[in-house]
């Protein structure tokens, strides 16, 4: 036996000292993807920033914003992997910021630059747009459909979900050969009109069109499906599960609220230049959420978060519309002839005097609407602590907090012991309810 732990020794300590080279160089490699999509990011913002100057216009700062945020899939992505090597979600955040950076925001700024604002700086331009013409729907296709099908563990929710996978990778192979090779159009988003791929097969247009058509058909009616499996994994999940889906159900509902005032202000016209910083900034909610969720960092501060979004939202609402009817009410006034300087003064007034209650108003609404258990404990406890200063019973205090208890926490047994100083030196004597 001595001789064969001698034999095994060198060999455990190779296996170890491989397995240690194996994860510092996985480590290597995610922070070398991240390290990878800075350079992309700081690429794409001076694009962004010749492309102004060329136009004679000042710099969009709020695009810079926009390009920076994808930068957090790969931090995010790195950092997991660093804890975690072998978890699933960690590569694929890295390479969804590889893929949003390297293969379609960063190839876009480049040819609009070389084609739109400076044509004769990079006379094959052309073919950076080619390559943001494809990308897309890498960087779609696993952001929208991959991660919602394994998030949180890596895993599909079941063995019956491998179909749901199988169809999306389909859906991402023929669209990817459609968009690269298929002629038409090189233009994105309005950009880049007038000009055609350049790597277009005229001959086989047809199948082309029919494949990428198809493959589109697939991506986009299986992403409803990678939101049904987050849905069926909540309701199926319990403790530390339910509040990372949680966490993603929060990123998910900032980000339809970013781009849906995006879509109603172009509906209407009107484009804000902030509008992209506030998207941008959405998109990084993504990440940050599911980091939280994976490493489980302040994982239980998803209710309070929660909580204190839905009242101030509704509070800015009321106190905008307050606003709105103080302006309103500015322009009814207009013939007394009040100055504009004393009505911005009133109106900050008002708005001011009425934010502390209001909040208190719209707080407690919302923990009786949405958070009704917590809300009823609160009170419970409350009244149970005025109570207490009038109570010198000990039998009475001892049913009220068993009741409390019962009340608020709903345990299966409670037990109640009160000490008895005169029988220190005796066996504990103690009188005990068990229900």
């Amino acid at each position: 036996m001595q001789r064969v732990a001698q034999h095994d020794s060198p060999i455990r300590r190779r296996e170890t000292a491989l397995q240690r080279d194996r994860m510092r160089l996985v480590r290597v490699g995610a922070w070398g993807t991240w390290a990878l999509c800075l350079a992309f990011t700081l690429g794409m913002i001076a694009t962004d920033l010749a492309t102004t100057l060329a136009r004679d216009e000042p710099p969009a700062i709020a695009n810079w914003v926009f390009f920076t945020a994808f930068l957090s899939f790969p931090t995010v992505g790195a950092i997991i992997v660093t804890r975690m090597p072998r978890h699933r979600i960690g590569w694929l955040f890295c390479f969804a910021g590889l893929c949003w950076s390297g293969l379609v925001l960063l190839p876009e700024n480049i040819a609009i630059y070389t084609l739109e604002a400076s044509p004769e700086a990079l006379p094959d331009g052309v073919y950076a747009g080619w390559v943001a013409r494809w990308g897309w729907v890498l960087a779609i296709g696993i952001t929208l459909v991959i991660l919602p099908l394994l998030f949180p563990d890596g895993r599909l929710p079941s063995e019956r979900w491998r179909w749901a996978r199988r169809v999306a990778l389909l859906g991402m192979a023929l669209s990817l050969v459609g968009y690269a090779f298929g002629p038409g159009d090189l233009g994105l988003e309005g950009n880049l009109p007038g000009y055609a791929n350049p790597l277009g097969v005229e001959t086989l247009e047809a199948p082309l069109l029919v494949a990428g058509s198809l493959g589109m058909a697939l991506l986009l009616g299986i992403a409803p499906i990678s939101a049904a499996a987050l849905i069926v994994r909540f309701r199926r999940s319990r403790g530390v599960e339910r509040l990372q889906l949680k966490w993603s159900a929060y990123a998910a509902a900032l980000v339809a609220i970013a781009l849906s005032i995006d879509a109603l202000t172009r509906l209407f016209g009107w484009q804000p230049r902030f509008m992209p910083a506030i998207v941008g900034l959405s998109i990084v909610s993504i990440p940050v959420a599911a980091g939280i969720a994976i490493l489980r960092y302040r994982l239980y501060d998803i209710d309070r978060i929660i909580n204190r979004t839905i009242v101030y939202v509704a509070l800015s609402a009321i106190l905008g519309l307050a606003y709105g009817c103080l302006v309103l009410l500015q322009h009814v006034l207009n013939p007394l002839a009040i100055s504009s300087d004393l009505w911005v003064a009133l109106s900050t007034l008002t708005v001011a005097a009425i934010f502390r209650p209001l909040r208190t108003r719209v707080q407690g609404v919302i923990d009786r609407r949405f958070y009704r258990s917590k809300y009823d404990a609160a009170r419970t406890i409350e009244a149970f602590g005025a109570r207490l200063r009038d109570e010198l019973d000990l039998d009475t205090l001892q049913a009220e907090l068993v009741a409390v208890i019962r009340q608020t926490m709903q345990p299966a047994s409670v037990s109640v012991w009160f000490d008895n100083p005169a029988a220190r030196g005796a066996p504990d004597r103690a009188r005990s309810l068990l229900s």
